[in-house]
């Protein structure tokens, strides 16, 4: 997940890095119960590991929250993602992308 002050943007991926979905939300805490209602319909029954590229405590309370709920809830270094990002053909920066490179990560 790509953590900003307003909202997170989240991105689904399998162990074969498919994109099973994209989400957006809030936030808020009022919205983590949705939020993980999304996720767990995009992922079925799949094992859920959470990666927060959490920068300035932006994803603290979502991490609390998470692993109030008992889920693997791992913190990705910026420096790791930025890495991943420029590893591509295509340097492109958008929070979509960004996520997706967390949850390569």
């Amino acid at each position: 997940m790509d953590m900003h002050k307003e909202q997170h943007t989240a991105v689904v991926i399998d162990c074969w890095l498919n994109i099973l979905g994209e989400i957006t939300l809030e936030n808020r805490p009022g919205k983590f119960d949705q939020f993980l209602s999304h996720v767990k319909k995009l992922s079925g029954d799949l094992t859920l590991v959470f990666g927060l590229e959490d920068t300035r405590g932006l994803g603290r309370n979502l991490a609390m929250y998470l692993v109030g709920h008992k889920f693997v809830v791992k913190h990705i270094n910026p420096a790791y993602t930025s890495a991943m990002r420029l590893s591509a053909p295509t340097v492109f920066k958008n929070d979509s992308y960004d996520a997706f490179c967390v949850a390569r990560v």
